[in-house]
């Protein structure tokens, strides 16, 4: 227990960089280092983490921590990743009207550095990627460039705005495609599920029905999701979205039933109690709320649980159903939103799901409730939630998967779904590097002396790794007071 602890502690106070980014970082510490999980077995909960809402390291603990020790450890594994970004984020809220801003610019500094070797590792997941299967080798690469192109357009453009600090703002126009993580992976299922296996049909009839369906829908699909390409019918998205779906269900049950495969067996009651153990933490605080505060927090509560469940492509996702339900909603103002909350969330390691949701919470509970007592009980409801309802639909969608999980087509999913997520990752660093350089360039650094010095944390990192051969942690405090040191000097 105290392993498992104290690898998803470590996790959480290194994680900066988002879901995504955590990927490679928690495959070396809980499953190359310590062995908790199989990398296959860790393989297929990135895939279903990947599909389902809510916060993806969270997940992912969560997951690890069922399959090594059960369904507290279940518990334990996620509240232990996410708690040192919430506790920090939340008492760094509470202390802001009386601190200056020099504290969280030395977080901001380290960040710098610790993103440095957050990226250091996403590299090195992608070459680990590519490098399974020689003969593959050359396709994945190419699904990965493509998986990049479609989702990278709005960072690659404040990169090099960041970079190039003379070109005027919207002089590159907006990304042609660039769209989202979830359409990316609704498209990616749909081609897979829609391809299917081949090799068992005999009549070429049927593989040019499936292959001219799965074309022109994923081009109709990709046009109507592009952010820049002018096509706005969300009706028609929809009406092809469900379309998308329906087929990949008829598509999946044909395979599988032309395999003459019964489905694996599922383990309902194991789901059942591990959803239980996260369902009866958040009623735990939400009765406690509301035994002391009343029917106040009930819509809190509600709009908690629904940003969740409906948070699908990470942290930036997050942050327009969060502005929606809470800063519509009255729960805290636009101003403290933007100007305190989110520099602190994304200074900060940890899911910004999470974060956010529990900063929300203290902010609703010092204000509109006008209790400090309400403010950090609701944090911590916040924190419940935020983890609960992301396990919740993990572990649900996990029955299903397991289900059909030897289907061929499931384990061409295995497959295909990894150089996906590495073109997803090369966005993460493309959107790392820009709001590395925006913090130097804040510190009064110049942008082309920005990108050198980066560049040279990156290079300090790598040769820790390569030549030392140090310890993970020391790579991280001393990249991070290398950081810290560069701004404050530079």
């Amino acid at each position: 227990m105290f392993e498992l602890i104290k690898t998803f502690l470590k996790i959480g106070l290194i994680g900066f960089g988002g879901g995504s980014a955590l990927i490679p970082v928690i495959e070396k510490e809980a499953v190359i280092d310590k062995n908790f999980v199989s990398s296959e077995k860790y393989t297929e909960e990135t895939i279903i983490a990947n599909i389902t809402p809510g916060a993806l390291p969270v997940k992912l603990s969560a997951a690890i921590g069922k399959e090594h020790s059960g369904a507290l450890f279940s518990l334990l594994s996620a509240y232990t990743l996410a708690f040192p970004g919430v506790f920090i984020s939340v008492i760094l809220l509470s202390l802001i009207a009386t601190m200056d801003k020099q504290g969280l610019l030395l977080i901001e500094y380290a960040s710098i550095g610790i993103s440095a070797f957050i990226i250091f590792l996403l590299v090195h997941y992608i070459l680990k990627v590519l490098n399974t299967s020689k003969t593959e080798r050359n396709y994945k690469i190419i699904i990965m460039l493509a998986s990049a192109f479609l989702t990278c357009g709005k960072e690659i453009r404040a990169l090099i705005y960041e970079i190039f600090a003379n070109i005027p703002q919207d002089s590159l126009g907006k990304a042609f495609l660039d769209i989202s993580t979830i359409d990316l992976l609704l498209l990616v299922f749909f081609i897979i599920f829609t391809v299917g296996d081949f090799s068992k049909y005999k009549n070429s009839i049927l593989k040019y029905i499936r292959i001219s369906l799965c074309v022109i829908i994923s081009v109709f699909f990709v046009l109507l999701s592009g952010k820049g390409t002018g096509f706005s019918f969300p009706l028609m998205k929809n009406i092809i979205m469900y379309t998308m779906l329906l087929l990949c269900v008829v598509f999946t049950y044909l395979d599988a039933k032309s395999e003459k495969r019964s489905t694996n067996k599922i383990d309902i009651k194991g789901t059942l109690i591990v959803c239980s153990y996260f369902l009866a933490a958040i009623l735990i605080f939400a009765a406690i709320a509301y035994i002391l505060f009343g029917s106040e927090i009930i819509d809190y509560l509600k709009f908690g649980i629904i940003s969740t469940v409906t948070s699908f492509g990470g942290g930036e996702a997050y942050l327009t159903v969060a502005h929606g339900l809470f800063v519509d909603g009255g729960f805290v103002s636009s101003d403290v939103f933007y100007s305190q909350m989110l520099p602190i969330t994304n200074a900060l390691p940890g899911p910004i799901l999470v974060k956010l949701l529990s900063c929300i919470g203290y902010s609703f509970g010092a204000g509109k409730i006008n209790s400090i007592g309400a403010a950090y009980i609701l944090a911590i409801l916040g924190f419940t939630i935020g983890i609960g309802f992301s396990c919740i639909s993990y572990f649900l969608v996990e029955l299903v998967y397991k289900a059909f999980s030897e289907i061929k087509v499931f384990i061409s999913l295995k497959t295909w779904i990894l150089p996906v997520i590495c073109g997803m990752l090369i966005t993460t660093m493309i959107s790392m590097l820009s709001e590395m350089i925006k913090i130097s360039i804040t510190a009064g650094i110049s942008n082309y002396l920005s990108l050198v010095v980066i560049v040279g944390i990156l290079f300090t990192v790598y040769c820790l790794h390569k030549f030392l051969k140090l310890n993970d942690l020391i790579i991280i405090l001393i990249s991070g007071a290398v950081s810290i040191f560069a701004m404050l000097i530079l």
